[in-house]
């Protein structure tokens, strides 16, 4: 696992795949290693099983998240034993242990990876919460851990449309950074800042008056410090200074600048490849935002290639099934039903779906998504009954996974009004519209 960190930390490719091969040559290992020292007639774990278990979960928490959370909170369990993995480890070493704090951190990341962002948010505080005690042996008090576990909630808040505590928690994180032996860090602070404060200023369910706090000239002020800090602290050809230019840009491609925004990506996807060369997942995530940016304008002769160019390096140094390349997929697919390739956007989505029902399940919030995709897709094409089944699928499984009066409810209900329209059937499609 950490081979694998630092090769993508390095833009060593070839160490990053050799990792990643070893570490699924293990999960089968571990698997097999856990059940055959488990005893079921045990009420607790013996300490080498939750050793066996917690490497397990080290390793296998960003590509089997809701296996890792029913090892760590003991669900799906059909023995008599009562602990949790993590419940031990509190009893062996102690709530404030290191040990235990990070298994807490795996369980808000795999949280946050199934979409439960509300429970992800609950267990990186109390992460926080143990960090930061009076009580910790300051020597386990890690900033950079206290930095990355704010860093994570900030996302949580930003993907659950949070955006007034994603602003508090950056806030947070940028006085941790002043306080603390992590100065290096404070670029990024004041770049989550201005994203925070950004969608604060985009968010359309807002009545009243945007505040000058949250206004386009503020924010812009920040992501300019934030430049400004990287520059005179790592350099102008250096990654940092590479990250901010990529907040930047999808500033100015939210403020519709489309030309600065291509200029500002342009710019520091030429610094990744002088840092890292030609095949790195930031290479990839820069190649999806110039085309994004492109498709936004219509410029689809343009997104084509850079799509086309992400989605090899991608295959190459992260693998066919990993989650970076099948955005590439999911934005060639939106691509190709913009240009009126519908049929291609389906083969795609197809197997995007099939993909993501293997590696998330069927109830993750982004299978559900690419469900919905689909049936749209359907729609467009023609083909009601099949966009009509798929359609009353997405609105049994958001039921399901949401909370009450959900938009996404409304959207799938929305759609099958619009296909029992298409097919003569008028009544019942009122009926749906108006629910």
């Amino acid at each position: 696992y950490n081979s694998a960190v630092y090769g993508i930390s390095t833009g060593d490719v070839h160490s990053y795949q050799r990792a990643v091969s070893h570490s699924r040559k293990l999960q089968t290992k571990y698997t097999l290693s856990a059940l055959t020292q488990y005893h079921p007639e045990n009420s607790i774990y013996t300490e080498e099983h939750m050793m066996t278990l917690t490497l397990f979960v080290r390793v296998m928490h960003l590509d089997k998240p809701q296996q890792c959370i029913n090892i760590l909170e003991n669900r799906s369990r059909k023995t008599s034993v009562q602990n949790s993995l993590i419940d031990f480890s509190e009893e062996l070493f102690g709530p404030l242990d290191y040990r235990v704090i990070s298994l807490y951190e795996i369980l808000g990341i795999c949280k946050e990876r199934t979409g439960c962002y509300d429970e992800a948010s609950a267990v990186l505080k109390k992460c926080l919460q143990r960090l930061r005690s009076p009580f910790i042996d300051e020597k386990q008090r890690d900033p950079h851990q206290i930095f990355a576990i704010l860093d994570r909630l900030i996302q949580v808040y930003l993907l659950s449309e949070k955006f007034t505590a994603a602003l508090e928690t950056a806030e947070d994180q940028h006085n941790h950074c002043l306080n603390s032996e992590v100065p290096h860090l404070i670029a990024q602070s004041l770049c989550n800042i201005a994203r925070a404060k950004m969608c604060l200023n985009q968010n359309d369910s807002q009545d009243q008056k945007v505040d000058s706090k949250v206004s386009s000239t503020s924010v812009l002020s920040d992501f300019k410090k934030a430049l400004d800090v990287a520059c005179r602290c790592f350099g102008v050809e250096s990654v940092r200074h590479a990250e901010v230019l990529t907040f930047i840009g999808s500033y100015h491609r939210a403020m519709q600048n489309h030309d600065t925004a291509v200029k500002t990506f342009a710019k520091a996807l030429s610094i990744y490849e002088s840092c890292f060369g030609s095949n790195h997942p930031e290479i990839v995530k820069l190649y999806c935002s110039i085309a994004s940016v492109w498709n936004d304008c219509n410029s689809h002769e343009r997104a084509m290639p850079c799509l086309t160019s992400g989605l090899e390096i991608s295959v190459k140094c992260c693998g066919p099934q990993a989650e970076l390349t099948i955005h590439c997929q999911e934005l060639l697919a939106q691509l190709h039903a913009s240009i009126g390739r519908v049929d291609s956007a389906i083969d795609i989505y197809q197997y995007l779906l099939d993909v993501r029902e293997t590696s998330l399940g069927k109830y993750h919030q982004s299978t559900i998504e690419t469900l919905f995709k689909l049936a749209t897709l359907f729609r467009m094409r023609g083909s009601f009954n099949e966009s009509l089944t798929l359609y009353q699928l997405c609105e049994k499984l958001y039921e399901m996974t949401t909370a009450a009066g959900n938009p996404k409810v409304a959207n799938s209900l929305k759609g099958i009004g619009m296909c029992k329209a298409e097919l003569g059937q008028t009544s019942e499609a009122i009926k749906y519209f108006k629910q």
